[in-house]
């Protein structure tokens, strides 16, 4: 059982005339139409993507592309698992090391989690025999950091089969049954479609359910999203804790766009104004800006929101690349992020790196007018705000009172981007304070 919604590539004799806001890139794909099905982005050098068959023959692919410049080149590779295995996802540690989830695509169960530390030269899969058997379908596997992870799977044994790791990948245990919802009849997992924000993860089903753990993965809640019963829940995403959009879509007829103010308690359905695609959705991290795109027949393009769904503003229409519209995107932050497309050939295109430039100062809501992240940090810290004509004070005052830090920036104006190197502080909690003409914005932030 192959639970994807299947793109299939359509070349085109022209594109419609569109803005340059995708810059197309060569993915190196080997295979003609493939396309990047999942990709993660760990910094803002490197990224990597992992391939699916567009072109229509439904072949098992193990390719996956590694970029190390930021998207100025891309290299390809195979993960040499037998042509049986396809991808399910992949999630990336830095540029040396990620993990491939692989499920038996010839046999419709079996596969498992393939690491590579060395760049994607050599692939192993990892605790063999102890997590997914020949039973099992794979769909998800994620890192919330090099050390801790989480991966998902179809019921197995009466029950999803979820397990977490805190040792690199090296073991795993499977979550209990009775932390987990049971599932429904004929109920399973999508590959691929999952959201992570911190620690809580939300994944959809065939069902039309949402599960979520607030814990890592250790205990779980299902929910229903209103009228999808009999619907696939293809896509979620979450900007914070509490604001999420999914996407609901019907095995014939149109998707349909939910948003969630409760961390994904309740649903309710979105009508939109301007053109949302509905392929994907996903939250640039530290932001209210929202991207959505579309690959199919329903709507090819790609837009953004900065209102949580309500209205989204038009990107393009048909795609930047030889081939329509884009199968996914993923963001590091407001500015590194990638959108997948079809690819014609190994020189042409396939994958597109993403230009802030699109977004001016009044896109940005008021509450994303001052943004620093990530917060906690390792000592960098992101520093964007929605400045006037006026100088931009920065300053970091720890808890006793003391300045620790000060930088000052001339007669800024518009979206100004910073980032500030705290590395030499100690771990703690600090106050990060922003001055700007008159106005004066504080947050608290973690350094560890």
């Amino acid at each position: 059982m192959i639970k994807r919604l299947l793109l299939t590539s359509m070349l085109l004799g022209g594109l419609a005339a569109s803005a340059q806001t995708w810059t197309m890139q060569n993915v190196g794909f080997i295979s003609a139409g493939a396309y990047p099905f999942d990709i993660s982005v760990p910094d803002a050098n490197s990224a990597w993507c992992v391939a699916y068959d567009g072109s229509g023959a439904a072949a098992n692919l193990q390719e996956f592309s590694r970029t190390i410049d930021g998207g100025t080149t891309w290299t390809a590779g195979l993960v040499t698992t037998g042509t049986n295995l396809a991808f399910s996802c992949i999630s990336a540690i830095d540029a040396d090391t990620a993990y491939a989830m692989m499920y038996d695509a010839d046999a419709g169960a079996g596969g498992g989690i393939f690491k590579t530390t060395d760049g994607g030269a050599n692939w192993a899969q990892i605790a063999v025999g102890l997590i997914f058997d020949g039973n099992s379908f794979p769909n998800v596997v994620h890192f919330f950091d090099a050390q801790n992870g989480f991966a998902m799977g179809d019921p197995n044994g009466g029950y999803f089969e979820i397990y977490t790791t805190n040792d690199f990948g090296t073991s795993w245990n499977r979550v209990p049954t009775g932390s987990i919802p049971a599932p429904l009849a004929g109920e399973y997992g999508i590959v691929n479609d999952f959201d992570v924000v911190g620690q809580t993860i939300w994944f959809g089903t065939n069902k039309g359910r949402v599960f979520k753990s607030d814990d890592g993965g250790l205990n779980w809640t299902a929910v229903s999203v209103p009228a999808s019963a009999s619907r696939t829940i293809s896509a979620i995403g979450f900007r914070d804790a509490n604001t999420g959009l999914c996407i609901s879509t019907p095995t014939s007829g149109t998707a349909t766009a939910y948003t969630s103010t409760d961390g994904g308690a309740t649903w309710t359905l979105l009508s939109p104004a301007g053109p949302m695609f509905l392929s994907e959705v996903d939250n640039i991290p530290g932001t209210n800006v929202w991207v959505s795109c579309g690959a199919s027949t329903v709507g090819r393009g790609s837009s953004y929101s900065t209102d949580d769904g309500a209205s989204w503003v038009g990107i393009d229409t048909s795609g930047q690349g030889t081939m329509d519209g884009y199968t996914e995107v993923g963001f590091l932050d407001i500015n590194t992020g990638y959108a997948g497309g079809f690819a014609v050939d190994q020189l042409t295109d396939g994958v597109y790196k993403w230009d802030a430039g699109i977004l001016s100062a009044k896109d940005l809501s008021p509450r994303a007018e001052f943004i620093a992240y990530p917060n906690p940090s390792q000592g960098l810290v992101n520093l964007r705000i929605k400045a006037r004509q006026q100088d931009v004070l920065v300053r970091l005052i720890d808890m006793t009172g003391r300045e620790v830090a000060f930088h000052s920036y001339q007669q800024v104006s518009g979206l100004f981007n910073q980032t500030l190197d705290f590395s030499y502080l100690p771990a703690g909690l600090y106050n990060l304070v922003v001055e700007n003409g008159s106005d004066r914005v504080t947050e608290r932030i973690v350094l560890q």
